[in-house]
């Protein structure tokens, strides 16, 4: 049983993110078990999607200057419309 606390508190979890798979319904205890021991399910599938969104968005993955430049290149409806 020691070893098990011991494991459950070295593991590392974001608590933003945590919460916000809390508030989709999922039960803290059970989210935390299931991440520390590496077990799958849709809690912590809903929980690395969310780390993986947030670290794309706050790493600059592809650039957010690629990101913008990719929306300026995409006509817009109005645009489309202008042309025609």
């Amino acid at each position: 049983v020691y070893a098990k606390m011991q494991y459950l508190v070295s593991c590392e979890i974001d608590e933003d993110i945590l919460l916000e798979v809390i508030k989709m319904g999922f039960d803290r205890s059970q989210l935390t078990e299931s991440l520390c021991s590496r077990v799958q399910n849709e809690a912590t599938i809903a929980y690395y999607l969310l780390i993986d969104n947030h670290f794309r968005a706050t790493s600059g993955y592809l650039g957010a200057k690629f990101q913008e430049s990719m929306w300026v290149g995409i006509p817009t409806l109005a645009n489309s419309v202008a042309m025609v």
